[in-house]
């Protein structure tokens, strides 16, 4: 047999082995975490291939089941971020921290006056914005413990929150989420390259309105929605004009993330002034859908190969997948 028949016959044998290998992966999956198959067939309608991916949604799932890397607990952490983001970009504004503690009883009442938000490390939306005192602190009190004591995602399988030390801190309002000037910036980074971004205005309120833009700036036919069953956020008018810090926020934003194959990172802009927000490694848990082809776009751009986990040494049944599914990929 010649050298072009054997190769062509260890090629056929590695691409039996990867579909094997995906498929018998794809069964254990579904074994170990049915909690979290049902969660996604009920919030997008489909039932995910988990172990080969394709959708935007698919691999926020593959990333839930295999990828650990190690700084995303970093970037989860709404504390331990901040070091990250002074090492990475040092001139980039924060909302000001006024302090630190490990339970709300520690909190003095004194700080808890209006234009404060206190919020805890270890979740998303753990917030309380203080707009007028007194404060109910039995109520106050008795959330916070929960959110301290609760790990955030477990049932969804954002693995990343469960290793955080919980912590509560209080920040010095930027401004109401509702002023006029004040706006979220949400930009989907893929290894440093920003594909399009979310203008949020008056969010989680009854006005709340959203656009959908690319990196320079241009409006985009898209419709964000949390999950296939809710319906579409109401969108900005026509003639929404873009904050003035939306050009940097993008630079920023390809900065903070170059390292990663996908990231979301999310500033407030009020006025002139950009101040860093979050880092977000399942947005809306791995369930929202952005229509006008935007979400494939990501899917496309989206390279597991660049992921930690197919980049590090695996062992056992991982790193027999890993070694097949990379192959799967390169085919």
């Amino acid at each position: 047999m010649s050298t072009t028949g054997r190769d062509d016959i260890r090629r056929k044998v590695r691409s039996i082995a990867a579909a094997t290998a995906i498929l018998l992966g794809n069964i254990l999956v579904y074994m170990r975490y049915p909690g979290r198959i049902l969660k996604f067939y009920r919030r997008l309608g489909y039932l995910p291939n988990v172990c080969d991916p394709k959708s935007k949604n698919e691999k926020f799932l593959w990333r839930k089941t295999f990828d650990r890397n190690p700084m995303y607990r970093i970037l989860a952490d709404k504390l331990a971020v901040r070091e990250f983001i002074m090492m990475r970009c040092p001139e980039l504004a924060m909302s000001e921290i006024v302090w630190i503690g490990s339970s709300p009883q520690q909190i003095p009442q004194a700080l808890l006056q209006p234009g404060i938000v206190v919020k805890t490390n270890n979740g998303c939306n753990r917030n309380i914005f203080i707009t007028q005192v007194p404060v109910d602190r039995v109520r106050f009190n008795k959330q916070i413990a929960q959110w301290l004591a609760r790990p955030y995602g477990v049932t969804a399988g954002e693995w990343a929150y469960r290793r955080i030390q919980p912590s509560v801190f209080i920040e010095k309002m930027i401004a109401l989420p509702s002023g006029r000037e004040f706006f979220d910036l949400c930009f989907h980074v893929l290894m440093g390259k920003c594909l399009l971004a979310t203008v949020d205005k008056d969010v989680k309120q009854e006005s709340e309105r959203i656009a959908v833009f690319d990196p320079h700036g241009n409006r985009l036919t898209a419709h964000f929605k949390d999950n296939a069953k809710s319906k579409p956020c109401k969108e900005l008018p026509e003639d929404f004009q873009l904050p003035a810090t939306f050009g940097d926020a993008v630079r920023y934003a390809e900065e903070i993330a170059r390292d990663f194959d996908y990231v979301r990172v999310d500033f407030m802009s009020h006025g002139n002034r950009l101040y860093f927000c979050e880092c977000t490694i399942f947005p809306m848990g791995g369930y929202s859908i952005i229509s006008g082809g935007a979400d494939e776009r990501i899917a496309a751009a989206w390279d597991l190969q660049n992921s930690w986990f197919m980049q590090s040494r695996q062992t056992g049944i991982r790193g027999i997948y890993a070694a097949l599914y990379r192959y799967r990929l390169s085919e």
